[in-house]
């Protein structure tokens, strides 16, 4: 049996789109027969309603913020490399993934090359496009300061040029995997959500989705014949939010619902105010993933009209598209990062530029005026989702690509 070690410093309980790829990758692997241990940081456990077939390894002396400068090579990087040697001779591992390049990833790979042994790194896309984007910068800063040696954006590029493997969410990332200089190419598995869960979301009785529906709805003041349209995520600037809300102005059936919380809430109600929008838009602030579920429920259309930004931010695949149509809601994707190879425009959602109102508001009409149209593009993305976005095609491909064996394609 192999035995597979995942290294994420983002891991359950604290709830977040690596930390809960990790968990459904960990036990997709463990549902192939694979021996599984996950590392995770200090504080690390799997909540009581979570299910995992693996086991989880808790650094409790890891430092996250500690990511460069002195401290980091002279103490962090010694001590965590030290104790993922010692972990790797336990589990007697075979090979390693490294769920995103910081913290663990550069130890990780430091001891698979000292045993020979293949590591795995992912990258997802802002990661790496950010360290890009402030390479010079970040050299010139450290020159100044009369400062030497690796600095974050060195150990990322590093790791991206030299691992033994890179896996990517999209084509997107693995272009810009390529402006390292890497000599091979990245292996894009893309991302996905897991099988069983979407299985109960995309099996419930249709009375039993309407009805719930409409409970929700209610509670947040909607009627039934109102045309619903949110997005869900964090409310920071590149998610283009205020995107939405201009385009609803277009739109007089149109109430929206925002799911999520962040430091652009307070400008975007303040967005709301000025266009008009009082008392047609909702910000329900966070949500768990109990509550997340039903709340997409209400909607007649998602929108993530994520917008690359200047420090390098970019929307690398943009999952929460799956969950929306894993919920039956159709989809309105923007046409950068990696969200226009998940949504194929016209047969599984619409694709638009983010910031032309009028190309949003046009995509939104037509949903709202061709339900059938929306119904069937929403069941082609299921499709999509059953066949390859979901964390056991995904582990299903790796291991037949791992041993050579012949595999289906993913991208």
């Amino acid at each position: 049996m192999t035995n597979l070690l995942i290294a994420s410093i983002d891991m359950l309980p604290q709830i977040g789109g690596i930390s809960t790829a990790t968990h459904h990758l960990a036990n997709a692997f463990a549902g192939l027969n694979l021996n599984v241990t996950v590392l995770g940081p200090d504080g690390a456990y799997i909540p009581q309603d979570w299910t995992a077939n693996y086991s989880l390894v808790a650094d409790t002396e890891a430092k996250p913020k500690l990511r460069e400068g002195p401290v980091w090579r002279n103490e962090e990087l010694p001590r965590t490399t030290s104790f993922i040697r010692s972990l790797w001779q336990e589990r007697e591992i075979d090979r390693a993934i490294a769920m995103h390049p910081f913290y663990f990833g550069l130890p990780l790979a430091a001891v698979g090359r000292e045993v020979a042994a293949p590591v795995s790194v992912m990258f997802h896309g802002f990661e790496l496009r950010s360290q890009l984007h402030l390479q010079a910068r970040l050299r010139a800063w450290r020159m100044r300061r009369s400062e030497h040696g690796p600095s974050l954006s060195d150990e990322a590029i590093r790791l991206a040029r030299t691992a033994d493997e890179i896996l990517t969410n999209s084509n997107f990332t693995a272009n810009i995997v390529r402006r390292t200089g890497r000599k091979t190419p990245a292996h894009v598995i893309g991302c996905g959500l897991d099988l069983a869960e979407t299985r109960a979301q995309i099996d419930l009785a249709p009375e039993d989705a309407l009805k719930l529906r409409e409970e929700v709805r209610l509670s947040l003041g909607f009627s039934h014949s109102d045309f619903v349209i949110g997005t869900l995520g964090r409310l920071v600037s590149t998610k283009n939010v205020e995107s939405i809300l201009k385009a609803a102005v277009h739109i007089p059936q149109a109430k929206v619902l925002v799911l999520g919380d962040g430091p652009e809430r307070g400008n975007l109600e303040a967005l709301s105010s000025e266009l008009g929008l009082a008392g047609r838009i909702v910000f329900q602030g966070n949500v768990t993933e109990d509550e997340k579920w039903p709340l997409l429920r209400t909607l007649d259309a998602f929108c993530l009209m994520s917008k690359l930004g200047r420090q390098g931010h970019v929307e690398g695949f943009g999952i929460v598209m799956l969950e929306a149509a894993a919920a039956g809601v159709p989809v309105i994707a923007a046409s950068t990062g990696g969200m226009p190879e998940v949504i194929r425009d016209g047969k599984t959602g619409l694709i638009v530029h983010p910031t032309h109102t009028r190309q949003l508001v046009e995509a939104l009409q037509n949903i709202r005026m061709d339900p059938s149209a929306g119904r069937e593009r929403t069941h082609a993305l299921r499709t999509d989702i059953l066949d390859r976005f979901n964390w056991n095609a995904i582990a299903d491909h790796l291991v037949s690509h791992w041993t050579d064996t012949p595999h289906k394609t993913l991208y």
